[in-house]
């Protein structure tokens, strides 16, 4: 005979808290959410929204376009194969914008804004898309043009300069069709 050991599954929970209020003061539709297991094989999060939005990762950020109550589940496989979920609930009171609906799709940013001589412009890509990057005056005059060409899915980040003299500037994002415009102050 062979003596088994059955250990109990790991407490799986999961902390939310509220995330860049700048950009979001009164609803406060970006969150932070963590898992508390540590060094697991995987963590699937599924984030309840009408798009059926998916992330993975321990510690993960999302924005909610549209005011509701949502269901967060995090699934978790622990380094001996165990699989344990957890859910979690949290409200929006109020939408935002379709241009930050759009935005928040691809968790768009730029920091810091405002900024001396360069910013650092990010996003997600829940899939492969092609990315084209532009500059623009105020007045929609083109500064600058990156074509960023063909990404792959996840986060990316990329450096902005050349905006000229200070002032205010548009960062016109296009991710597979989408158009996504970001206001910066040069100072």
């Amino acid at each position: 005979t062979k003596d088994i050991t059955i250990n109990d599954p790991p407490v799986l929970t999961i902390a939310i808290s509220d995330i860049d209020t700048a950009n979001y003061p009164y609803c406060k539709n970006k969150k932070s959410m963590v898992a508390s297991i540590d060094d697991a094989v995987s963590y699937e999060w599924k984030m309840g929204d009408a798009a059926n939005s998916t992330r993975n990762g321990k510690s993960i950020e999302f924005v909610y376009a549209t005011k509701g109550k949502y269901t967060i589940t995090c699934t978790v496989v622990d380094a001996n194969g165990c699989i344990v979920e957890a859910t979690a609930t949290d409200s929006i009171f109020c939408s935002v914008g379709i241009e930050d609906n759009l935005a928040a799709t691809f968790n768009l940013n730029a920091y810091p804004n405002p900024f001396g001589e360069t910013t650092t412009l990010s996003f997600d890509l829940p899939k492969g898309a092609d990315v084209n990057v532009t500059i623009m005056d105020m007045l929609g005059r083109t500064i600058k043009t990156n074509n960023l060409g063909h990404l792959g899915a996840g986060k990316h980040t990329q450096t902005l300069a050349d905006f000229g003299s200070a002032g205010t500037y548009l960062v016109k994002v296009e991710i597979d069709g989408n158009t996504i415009y970001k206001q910066v102050i040069k100072q």
